[in-house]
Protein backbone atom coordinates (compact mmCIF):
# COMPACT_ATOMS: atom_id res chain seq x y z
CA UNK A 1 0.00 0.00 0.00
CA UNK A 2 1.39 3.42 -0.90
CA UNK A 3 1.73 6.10 1.75
CA UNK A 4 -0.90 8.84 1.78
CA UNK A 5 0.27 12.43 1.87
CA UNK A 6 -1.46 14.66 4.44
CA UNK A 7 -4.38 16.53 2.91
CA UNK A 8 -4.27 14.59 -0.32
CA UNK A 9 -7.27 12.45 0.53
CA UNK A 10 -10.73 12.98 1.89
CA UNK A 11 -13.12 10.42 3.37
CA UNK A 12 -15.35 8.69 0.87
CA UNK A 13 -15.45 5.69 -1.45
CA UNK A 14 -12.13 4.99 -3.12
CA UNK A 15 -12.20 5.00 -6.89
CA UNK A 16 -13.01 1.50 -8.06
CA UNK A 17 -13.89 0.46 -4.51
CA UNK A 18 -17.36 -0.08 -3.13
CA UNK A 19 -18.16 2.35 -0.28
CA UNK A 20 -14.48 3.17 0.20
CA UNK A 21 -13.64 -0.12 1.85
CA UNK A 22 -10.92 -2.46 0.70
CA UNK A 23 -10.96 -6.20 1.31
CA UNK A 24 -8.12 -5.86 3.80
CA UNK A 25 -7.97 -3.58 6.78
CA UNK A 26 -6.43 -0.13 6.22
CA UNK A 27 -3.07 0.49 7.86
CA UNK A 28 -4.83 2.36 10.68
CA UNK A 29 -7.03 -0.66 11.44
CA UNK A 30 -10.34 1.06 10.70
CA UNK A 31 -11.23 -0.67 7.43
CA UNK A 32 -11.63 2.49 5.36
CA UNK A 33 -9.36 4.86 3.50
CA UNK A 34 -9.56 8.49 2.41
CA UNK A 35 -10.43 9.24 -1.19
CA UNK A 36 -8.16 11.22 -3.47
CA UNK A 37 -9.41 14.71 -4.23
CA UNK A 38 -10.21 15.16 -7.90
CA UNK A 39 -13.13 17.57 -8.25
CA UNK A 40 -12.65 20.99 -9.79
CA UNK A 41 -14.41 23.90 -8.10
CA UNK A 42 -17.32 25.34 -10.06
CA UNK A 43 -16.61 28.93 -9.03
CA UNK A 44 -19.77 30.30 -10.69
CA UNK A 45 -21.93 27.84 -8.81
CA UNK A 46 -20.21 28.69 -5.52
CA UNK A 47 -20.59 32.43 -6.22
CA UNK A 48 -24.33 31.99 -6.75
CA UNK A 49 -24.85 30.32 -3.36
CA UNK A 50 -26.50 32.48 -0.70
CA UNK A 51 -25.01 31.09 2.51
CA UNK A 52 -27.21 33.24 4.76
CA UNK A 53 -30.36 31.95 2.99
CA UNK A 54 -29.19 28.34 3.30
CA UNK A 55 -28.65 28.84 7.02
CA UNK A 56 -31.91 30.71 7.55
CA UNK A 57 -34.06 28.27 5.53
CA UNK A 58 -32.16 25.07 6.41
CA UNK A 59 -31.78 24.43 2.67
CA UNK A 60 -30.16 21.00 2.72
CA UNK A 61 -30.84 20.51 -0.99
CA UNK A 62 -28.46 23.33 -1.93
CA UNK A 63 -25.86 21.94 0.45
CA UNK A 64 -26.22 18.52 -1.15
CA UNK A 65 -25.89 20.06 -4.62
CA UNK A 66 -22.55 21.58 -3.63
CA UNK A 67 -21.01 18.95 -1.37
CA UNK A 68 -18.95 17.14 -4.04
CA UNK A 69 -17.72 20.47 -5.38
CA UNK A 70 -16.36 21.36 -1.94
CA UNK A 71 -15.52 18.11 -0.19
CA UNK A 72 -13.47 16.55 -2.96
CA UNK A 73 -11.80 19.53 -4.61
CA UNK A 74 -8.06 19.93 -4.39
CA UNK A 75 -7.87 23.46 -2.99
CA UNK A 76 -4.13 23.57 -3.57
CA UNK A 77 -4.77 23.21 -7.32
CA UNK A 78 -7.60 25.75 -7.30
CA UNK A 79 -5.91 28.76 -5.73
CA UNK A 80 -2.55 30.48 -6.07
CA UNK A 81 -0.89 29.37 -2.84
CA UNK A 82 1.41 32.39 -2.95
CA UNK A 83 -1.64 34.66 -2.59
CA UNK A 84 -3.62 32.75 0.04
CA UNK A 85 -2.87 32.59 3.75
CA UNK A 86 -1.56 29.06 4.52
CA UNK A 87 -3.77 28.98 7.61
CA UNK A 88 -6.85 29.43 5.41
CA UNK A 89 -5.76 26.51 3.23
CA UNK A 90 -5.29 24.43 6.37
CA UNK A 91 -8.74 25.48 7.65
CA UNK A 92 -10.32 24.52 4.32
CA UNK A 93 -8.59 21.13 4.27
CA UNK A 94 -9.65 20.43 7.86
CA UNK A 95 -13.23 21.36 6.97
CA UNK A 96 -13.10 18.91 4.05
CA UNK A 97 -12.11 16.12 6.42
CA UNK A 98 -15.11 16.86 8.65
CA UNK A 99 -17.64 16.47 5.83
Amino acid sequence: MTAMMPGQYSYGPAQGQSHGYRNSMASNGTGFQFRKRFERVDWRKIASVDVDRISRELDFHTLQDNIMNIAFCDIQQEVDLRMVDPTFVKLFRLAQLTI
